[in-house]
């Protein structure tokens, strides 16, 4: 679906399947996964303001 877009945040896919493999009952492989989606709004924000 995200391919569609002709502004996209860089491997967008890929941090995504990480974000959802990272997100467990272990705390600090969930804190890992809520850093990577933390960093992918803030580039999904930077994009917007373009």
């Amino acid at each position: 679906m995200i391919e569609g877009f002709r502004k996209k945040p860089n491997d967008y896919k890929k941090k995504i399947d990480q974000i959802i493999t990272f997100i467990s009952v272990n705390m600090d492989s969930t804190k890992e996964g809520i850093q990577i989606l933390q960093e992918l709004i803030s580039e999904t924000e930077k994009l917007l303001s373009k």
